[in-house]
């Protein structure tokens, strides 16, 4: 029986950025780039570039914002499914030093290199390192969403970090071995405000495969986090090579080159500050503020900013904007469908207990295999969630038995 090619997915992106600190804001904004693993279009946008620059693989366009002004994006985003055909397998002199070099993010150190050795002892292809790599990091640390320090040494320390930890430890082992590897930067293409980060390694055969070892980790152990969530997992070891085709990439690795130019500041590091800090290897970073030391922009979520003036009591978006990822055709409808049944069997839960109604039993029983169902036709947690569908089914239809003999 021949297996069902998998289809290519539609998202509607929105990106809003509002300056509501006093004076003017400058924004470098990275166009969300059309790559092997995603065709951006771009619909509308409620004002245009100052100016618009290639850097590293990326398209930053650059604005500039009065106090209360925003700034809007609208695109149109098809993720592919079979990112390996919309690529050539080549890179070139440039792009292979560019993903083999040590950053403050991504630092490949000795210590590193003899980590990625005593990894790799024995195995032959990239590929095997690669993969060999991805189970050390999975395997070895653990997921967690407060990080004080970032950078591969840090976590490499630590041994606990977010998935920007995960990315940047993976990228610099991969690099210190003479395998190409970056980050990207992006969101869950679900919902609202779902930031994450994840890599691709080259090889030779295939060229950039996508590789997930925070989602691994996640998958291995706190399978629970993801349990109810609107996006799809895989095995641990399916993120090696797989995602789960919902994402939307912002930009393409770290350190990037600031055009125009960023303003000349003084340090910030001395006193009480409001703004939301940063240490990147070595360097402590006020965000919004300046700069890395060698005047690199640390990377692109989907944007960076300058401002002078302090923000009382900032939020992310104040640093990143806001987004929200719509589906399109049928999991969208599937979404909707899920949600509603979510806060039906909440709400007939409820008021089964308040009122003792025979009723809202029923439509509690029903609404519970029909959340099921819309979680299992989207593709999340397929079996865990049509056996509950079933189980409440198989009980609902007893109950219907044993009813209509009674009476």
């Amino acid at each position: 029986m021949r297996k069902k090619k998998a289809q290519d997915r539609e998202v509607t992106y929105y990106f809003q950025f509002r300056n509501r600190r006093k004076g003017k804001t400058k924004v470098w904004l990275s166009k969300l780039p059309t790559n092997h693993a995603q065709t951006a279009t771009l619909l509308q946008r409620n004002r245009d570039p100052l100016s618009v620059n290639n850097t590293g693989g990326n398209t930053i366009e650059y604005y500039e914002l009065e106090s209360g002004e925003k700034l809007k994006l609208r695109y149109r985003v098809k993720i592919h499914s079979s990112p390996s055909s919309h690529q050539t397998v080549s890179l070139t002199s440039e792009e292979r030093e560019r993903y083999l070099r040590s950053t403050s993010f991504i630092t490949i150190n000795q210590e590193i290199k003899d980590v990625a050795l005593n990894i790799c002892k024995g195995l032959n292809t990239d590929r095997e390192k690669a993969y060999a790599i991805f189970q050390y990091v999975y395997r070895q640390f653990s997921y967690r969403v407060r990080v004080k320090k970032r950078g591969s040494i840090h976590f490499l320390k630590t041994k606990k970090g977010d998935c920007g930890e995960f990315s940047a430890l993976y990228a610099a082992l991969c690099r210190s071995i003479g395998i190409p590897c970056r980050m990207l930067f992006g969101t869950f293409a679900v919902d609202v405000f779902q930031p994450h980060a994840w890599n691709e390694v080259f090889l030779e055969d295939k060229g950039w495969i996508p590789v997930d070892a925070s989602m691994a980790n996640v998958q291995r152990k706190q399978i629970w986090r993801f349990f109810f969530s609107n996006i799809r997992t895989l095995k641990p070891s399916h993120y090696f090579g797989n995602t789960e085709g919902q994402r939307v990439i912002f930009s393409v690795d770290t350190e990037h080159p600031c055009i125009p130019r960023y303003p000349d500041t003084v340090s910030h590091h001395s006193g009480k500050m409001r703004e939301f800090t940063m240490v990147f290897g070595e360097e402590r970073l006020v965000w919004g503020k300046e700069l890395l030391k060698d005047k690199k922009i640390p990377y692109y979520q989907p944007m960076y900013l300058y401002s002078s003036s302090e923000r009382f009591a900032p939020k992310g978006e104040d640093y990143l904007g806001n987004w929200k990822v719509v589906e399109r055709g049928k999991s969208r409808l599937f979404l909707i469908l899920k949600k509603t049944a979510a806060w039906l069997t909440i709400f007939f839960m409820v008021w089964s207990m308040i009122t003792e109604s025979t009723l809202f039993s029923v439509l509690y029983a029903v609404s519970v295999p029909f959340y099921g169902w819309m979680s299992a036709l989207r593709g999340e947690r397929t079996l865990v969630f049509s056996s509950i569908a079933l189980f409440f089914l198989a009980i609902d239809l007893f109950v219907l038995f044993v009813y209509l003999n009674v009476n």
